[in-house]
């Protein structure tokens, strides 16, 4: 996905498709009710009725959000992304519990950062900690994810679970957590490069049974090894990045394969963009002094890292959230 750093040759936010439609009362209506009937709610359409009016205001403020981030300077832009990705969860949400919010509980970010930040202050050292209430960890609960309260993450780590920013993490970091692959799906072919058993620590063989031990839904086994690649046969009832968490496919039809760091699994994209925009935000918003010291010092390595990131989540994170919705990405 290609970046720019300069605003004024950014086009502007895009709505998806599927955005352009949820504001619309009668077509989101007879969305929720689908959703509703497939999860066996009584009464699917009394539900769907008391919520569309919420789900809508949910969508149309968080594409208001989004495009009026898009129109500003980058000082204000996370705080403004950060509150869009809310909107866009908890639509989403409401897909999948028809009473939320059951408490004001619920209504909190559930994200915590350092109130006092180490110095000299490196935003990828920045740490992010789950807590027990909240949006995030209702979020999490919903997507079944394996993380808990009290967990914590890095800056760095985050960033290292998204592939479409790989280029800068490897220039500035010095490491790589994504290797570009190739799918053939003619062939259900997977071409992986050699490299990455160096990385690993790893034989073929053994390399491919601990990509089969991450998914029940694809099983991969070596066809065979030349100048320098491993062709893997995969059997799959569908594309293997959406049936393999370590297997990731970005707007220009790319696909990358996690070699970790660190963490056994890649969090999903939607989720390390939320927890990352969330640091920014509480910089934007809680301590202008540094956040100027890091968007406005060009000397400062890790102002690239934040401006590819913000275009990422600008420009990628509605598309990204796609599959959530059941829409084809």
């Amino acid at each position: 996905m290609p970046f720019c750093s300069d605003p004024s040759a950014r086009d502007g936010f895009h709505e998806p498709n599927l955005f352009l439609k949820l504001k619309n009362e009668e077509w989101a209506r007879k969305f929720l009710q689908q959703k509703y009937e497939d999860a066996s709610f009584k009464e699917p359409g009394v539900l769907a009725y008391k919520n569309v009016q919420s789900f809508v205001a949910y969508i149309r403020q968080a594409c208001s959000l989004f495009q009026t981030a898009g129109a500003c300077d980058q000082w204000m832009q996370p705080l403004l992304l950060y509150y869009g990705m809310m909107d866009f969860f908890k639509a989403w949400i409401l897909t999948k519990d028809p009473d939320y919010p059951k408490s004001t509980a619920v209504l909190r970010h559930g994200l915590s950062t350092r109130k006092r930040k180490k110095e000299p202050f490196r935003f990828s050292q920045d740490e992010i900690r789950i807590q027990k209430e909240g949006l995030f960890p209702y979020l999490a609960e919903l997507m079944e994810l394996p993380v808990s309260a009290g967990d914590s993450y890095r800056v760095k780590e985050l960033l290292g679970f998204l592939p479409e920013l790989q280029p800068t993490y490897r220039a500035i970091f010095g490491e790589c957590t994504w290797f570009p692959v190739d799918w053939i799906p003619a062939s259900s072919l997977l071409i992986v490069p050699e490299k990455i058993l160096d990385q690993c620590h790893l034989a073929p063989s053994s390399f491919v049974e601990k990509l089969n031990a991450q998914s029940g839904e694809i099983r991969f086994s070596l066809h065979h090894q030349e100048q320098g690649a491993l062709y893997l046969n995969c059997f799959a009832s569908g594309p293997p990045h959406r049936l393999h968490p370590w297997i990731k496919k970005n707007k220009k039809g790319d696909h990358y394969l996690y070699t970790g760091n660190h963490r056994p699994h890649p969090l999903p994209r939607v989720i390390s963009l939320m927890m990352l925009c969330f640091s920014m935000s509480m910089l934007c918003r809680y301590d202008p002094p540094l956040w100027e010291e890091i968007m406005l010092a060009s000397v400062h390595q890790e102002q690239l890292m934040l401006i590819h990131l913000t275009d990422l989540i600008l420009y990628g994170f509605p598309r990204f959230m796609a599959p959530l919705w059941d829409w084809p990405d």
